[in-house]
């Protein structure tokens, strides 16, 4: 498996070997930089006539922004390769070749501010997502974009495996109405985490220029190990050297724009993309990493009931109490929710969940508690009853 390191400071060696590469990365950014501006030209001719479209003149103009995202690509990468034989650090090589291949996108759609409005602002986000996806290039040449410390071994998942099925017996199916909540969700919620998505991607990487997930082996349901993917909120190689390590309450690892993302849960929208494959669930037990459940399970073997059903975003144990609480206090929560899962419930701990991210956690004064009323459940449905019942 994949894992993200530091990224490495450029040693003399490295400049020496980069060095013959240096005048012919300078000649491609050049070449770029006249490119683009004979895609602007023709841009800006394109705009002048639009009052009288010539057959062809939209395809042209398309045309000519698929060019400015590819010459803008090339020139941040080749940016990157020119600073970086220039003596600057890697980090500081990245950002350099993203910040100047977008200036010459933004100087450039400067010219079509005063012909048309709306191919300055198409030109500006063209230029801003074709430098960070040259950077993105850049700086997958030097390390992953996914960060994964120390995946559990093999004997760790079987041993946390084989003490789910000796606790739970066969699996049982997730419940239909489940699955098709999350789907629905999903679907619904692409339009506006797709380009949120990009966002946030950039954030993280401006800040700190590396990897831009995290991804966080966790035990699924009934004890299946499975990939999570976060955003990344701390600095590269956090957990070098230590292993698992619960993040604490301002944690100094912790990004600055990795405390926004926490504190608002935007660090776990890649999630979306474990929901979609049926390994998460909007609402369940919070997943837990699979070194720290096969150490809890060594002293508190019932902890495997909490994994009936798959792990989620929200739930029971995250609205009601805290990221920080023990073993045990996870799985009590954890039973009251798989005794009432219901289509119903569901959607109300959801509510919950964002109005204590979006409200209650920016709210001055706020005890820490919610209304108890928005976390009862009416009645216990026939599938909850189902998966509730231990075989041994």
């Amino acid at each position: 498996m994949s894992q993200s390191k530091p990224l490495p400071p450029v040693s003399s060696s490295t400049r020496l070997n980069h060095l013959w590469r240096a005048p012919f990365a300078v000649g491609v950014s050049l070449l770029c930089v006249f490119l683009l501006g004979k895609v602007i030209t023709w841009q800006v001719i394109s705009a002048a006539i639009a009052r009288f479209p010539l057959p062809g003149s939209l395809s042209g103009i398309s045309l000519s922004f698929v060019s400015e995202f590819l010459f803008v690509g090339i020139l941040a990468l080749s940016l990157q390769q020119s600073f970086r034989a220039a003596h600057l650090s890697t980090k500081n090589s990245l950002r350099a070749g993203f910040w100047g291949a977008w200036l010459a996108a933004f100087l450039a759609a400067i010219s079509l501010w005063k012909v048309s409005l709306p191919l300055a602002l198409g030109g500006m986000w063209i230029g801003f997502l074709a430098a960070f996806g040259g950077s993105l290039v850049a700086t997958a040449r030097i390390t992953p974009l996914w960060e994964e410390n120390l995946p559990p071994s093999a004997e760790a998942q079987h041993r946390v495996l084989d003490q789910h099925r000796f606790l739970l017996g066969n699996e049982c199916a997730t419940p239909v109405w489940k699955r098709a909540l999350d789907i629905g969700l999903c679907l619904m919620s692409f339009p506006l985490t797709i380009p949120l998505t990009l966002l946030i991607a950039a954030g993280i990487w401006l800040e700190d220029p590396g990897a831009i997930f995290f991804v966080k082996n966790s035990v699924g349901k009934w004890g299946k190990n499975f990939r999570q993917l976060k955003f990344r909120t701390m600095i590269q190689g956090a957990e070098e050297g230590k292993g698992p390590t619960l993040a604490r309450e301002n944690d100094p690892r912790a990004l600055r724009f990795g405390r926004l993302l926490r504190k608002t849960a935007l660090d776990e929208l890649p999630q979306l993309w474990n929901i979609l494959r049926g390994e998460m669930s909007f609402v369940g037990d919070c997943p837990q990493r699979t070194a720290l459940v096969d150490t809890y399970l060594q002293d508190l073997p019932q902890y495997a009931e909490r994994h009936r059903l798959p792990p989620g975003l929200s739930g029971l144990a995250q609205v009601a109490g805290s990221y920080y609480l023990t073993p045990l206090q996870k799985l009590r929560f954890d039973r009251l929710y798989i005794r009432h899962a219901s289509l119903g419930y569901d959607l109300r701990l959801l509510a919950a969940a964002f109005a204590l991210t979006f409200y209650y956690r920016w709210k001055p004064g706020w005890d820490g508690h919610l209304p108890r009323r928005w976390l009862h459940s009416a009645r216990r449905p026939a599938d909850a009853a189902r998966l509730s019942k231990v075989p041994h």
